[in-house]
């Protein structure tokens, strides 16, 4: 992680979206919003939670010099695997913008031809791309890191350098 930058960790799932905001490698905050995919798909969520996760961001990120997201969770990865980008490079915002723009117009099953999507993916993406849209705008970042490694894997290294540190 790059010092003095302010990475914005955006984990998205059906019921909840975890925020996580890192500065030198240190966690600063960190918050789950009750807006997740399948509450989207559902109706399920209230502008005034919208407005909360906004403010919360917006007010988490009003002193940093640069903002960097960090994405987590399938809809994410089928997106940079969408995008043929080189691992390692980010998404910019705008190109979240376009997909969602146009999976927007397609129906289920015309989403699901055009980018080889499961039903199960097809459904959901969009709603994800909603909020991670949503969030990289309010922290200010204009594009998202998408790691290969998963939240569990980067867990486990950190347990384990933490059992290693122990022992040594």
């Amino acid at each position: 992680m790059e010092k003095d930058i302010l990475y914005l960790y955006i984990d998205v799932g059906g019921g909840s979206t975890e925020i996580t905001f890192f500065l030198n490698g240190k966690v600063i905050f960190k918050q789950s919003f009750n807006i997740g995919t399948i509450r989207l798909l559902k109706q399920q969520v209230q502008e005034a939670q919208w407005e909360e996760m906004k403010e919360t961001i917006k007010s988490q990120v009003k002193d940093a010099r640069k903002v960097m997201g960090i994405g987590s969770g399938g809809n994410i990865n089928k997106v940079f695997s969408l995008s043929k980008r080189k691992e390692g490079r980010p998404l910019p915002l705008l190109l979240l913008r376009d997909f969602y723009k146009e999976m927007s117009s397609l129906n289920l099953q015309e989403r699901m031809s055009a980018y080889k999507l499961r039903e199960d993916r097809a459904d959901v993406i969009i709603p994800a791309l909603l909020i991670y849209i949503n969030v990289l705008k309010w922290g200010g970042a204009d594009e998202i890191l998408v790691p290969k490694i998963g939240l569990a894997d980067g867990l486990i290294h950190a347990l384990y350098d933490e059992v290693i540190q122990q022992l040594g």
